[in-house]
């Protein structure tokens, strides 16, 4: 079925299908389901980070909790297979639909503000917050160039060099290209790179994935490509009429695809953390075949389903997409401080995982509130105050 006219005006234009009086009334647009799963995205990696002391195995965090589970493991891999790269995805899907409302001068200007101001003076004030709260000794702050502790706000550097590109690439098209990767089987044109990456990935641990370029300012290729190509998949089909349509369609099948094989690489890499490099062959190729047709699924999935039933204005979900950005920009240190208080007592491993949610989403929603949605702190993050 084509795209209806409402659709094929935002696409081409950047202009919103639902669009509510507030945003009327601020001259801003935008397609509330797109913008639930970029927030859902954003809170997603807090409840990742939040379970992080209590994974199984080695301690692979600041901080390790004597009370430890399988199902939060689970849910540790789950999450992080999906969440970047639908970020991602999203981001060149924006970001093309901004740059056709402002205009190259004004686009550039407004991802300097709202991403290389929260980089930088994020970093400057969560790095030693994060290390106070970690209780990590001075003598191990020392930075190298090109490594470099970027923490989670890795992905707004990586951000910054694809918009570089874009700076590059905004008159590329390919309408051929992008009617193909919209079909069903374009799935395998989107897992290829992906897929490539990772086998050839030098040290890869499968069970973390695409590794988080965090720790360099020379991001790993694996990350590079992935991340990448699912920008420039967003870019590519934000222009084209039957995107959302397609994606909303097709969210039972990529769904399916998805659960399949999460289900097969859980199987094959266990329901633990498992910190050992796995050599070149084919179980490694089937291995990152079927976790980067499971990524790409998952994104995919997300956003058709979002597209399906949260595509009508919703006041709760409008809220926290609007405060999300800041609410994972400081949640690190927060969440390691709240990690390290629980740590000692010998209670059950739920009752410390969701007292960390509730306490670290409570004061980060009324830091929001108080200290962001109407100050100049909320004019950089969000574009402009709100009400």
């Amino acid at each position: 079925m084509a795209a209806s006219a409402q659709d094929r005006l935002y696409l081409t234009s950047g202009v919103s299908m639902k669009t509510d009086k507030h945003d009327l009334a601020a001259g801003e647009t935008r397609v509330h389901s797109i913008d639930a799963v970029r927030g859902i995205a954003l809170l997603l990696g807090v409840v990742l980070h939040a379970s992080m002391s209590f994974l199984p195995g080695p301690q692979i965090w600041l901080v390790d909790d004597a009370q430890s589970s399988v199902l939060l493991s689970v849910m540790f891999f789950v999450i992080h297979m999906l969440r970047m790269l639908t970020f991602f995805l999203i981001a060149g899907f924006v970001a093309h639909a901004g740059l056709n409302k402002l205009g190259p001068a004004a686009f550039f200007k407004d991802r300097l503000r709202r991403i290389g101001l929260p980089l930088v003076l994020g970093w400057l004030l969560l790095f030693p917050a994060l290390m106070w709260a970690g209780k990590v000794p001075s003598a191990y702050w020392h930075i190298s160039l090109p490594a470099f502790p970027l923490m989670h706000l890795w992905f707004l550097y990586l951000l910054g060099w694809f918009y570089v590109a874009l700076s590059l690439l905004r008159r590329f098209s390919a309408t051929r290209l992008t009617h193909l990767l919209l079909q069903p089987w374009g799935l395998i044109l989107l897992a290829a790179p992906m897929c490539l990456s990772l086998y050839f990935q030098a040290y890869w641990m499968m069970w973390f994935g695409i590794p988080t370029p965090d720790q360099s300012l020379m991001p790993n290729s694996a990350a590079l490509v992935s991340f990448g190509s699912a920008f420039l998949f967003g870019w590519l089909v934000q222009s084209h009429p039957d995107t959302l349509t397609i994606w909303r369609k097709g969210w039972p099948r990529n769904l399916a695809i998805a659960c399949a094989c999460t289900g097969y690489c859980l199987a094959h890499a266990g329901l633990t953390p498992l910190l050992m490099p796995v050599p070149q062959g084919g179980a490694k190729l089937l291995y990152a075949a079927s976790y980067s047709f499971g990524a790409w699924s998952w994104a995919l999935a997300l956003i058709g389903m979002a597209h399906r039933f949260l595509a009508a204005p919703n006041a709760t979900l409008r809220y926290l997409a609007d405060a999300s950005y800041w609410m994972y920009l400081v949640h690190l240190p927060l969440v390691v401080g709240l990690q390290r208080i629980v740590a000692p007592f010998a209670w059950p491993w739920l009752l410390k995982f969701l007292l960390i949610l509730a306490v670290a989403f409570g004061v980060m929603l009324a830091s929001y509130a108080l200290l962001v949605r109407s100050t100049i702190v909320g004019v950089v993050l969000n574009g402009r105050r709100k009400a």
